[in-house]
């Protein structure tokens, strides 16, 4: 495996890493958008950044930056960027599936509630 591709996989790795730590605001801001959104969203974003990543990969070689199926020097600065883009939408949907999965939590946590006290006698 060449050097160009071990340090793009390190930026992306690292940079997923320090997205997904800082990723409270992006937790909150999931949060108030709606099931709808959320769920086709998250969906959406899961298949259009591995779209984006294999498409723009398969473009290398037709623009030049790839012979063979090595790719070039120049070719590799954009398959850095085109891997920290699947990096940041694979990021961006996990935090609104979660943000779904987390509601679901909480909603299944008061029905069992508001059923428990329906239950219990009262004294």
């Amino acid at each position: 495996m060449p050097i160009p591709a071990l340090l793009c996989f390190g930026v992306w790795l690292t940079y997923g890493v320090w997205l997904w730590r800082r990723s409270a605001g992006l937790r909150a801001w999931a949060a108030t958008k709606s099931r709808p959104f959320r769920a086709v969203g998250g969906s959406a974003l899961l298949f259009l950044g591995a779209g984006v990543l294999l498409g723009g990969l398969m473009a290398l070689e037709p623009a030049g930056l790839a012979k063979d199926g090595k790719i070039e020097p120049g070719g590799w600065w954009v398959a850095l960027a085109l891997g920290v883009a699947f990096v940041h939408a694979q990021v961006v949907a996990a935090a609104l599936m979660a943000s779904l999965i987390r509601e679901n939590l909480q909603l299944e946590a008061r029905a069992e509630a508001s059923d428990r006290s329906k239950v219990l006698p009262k004294s």
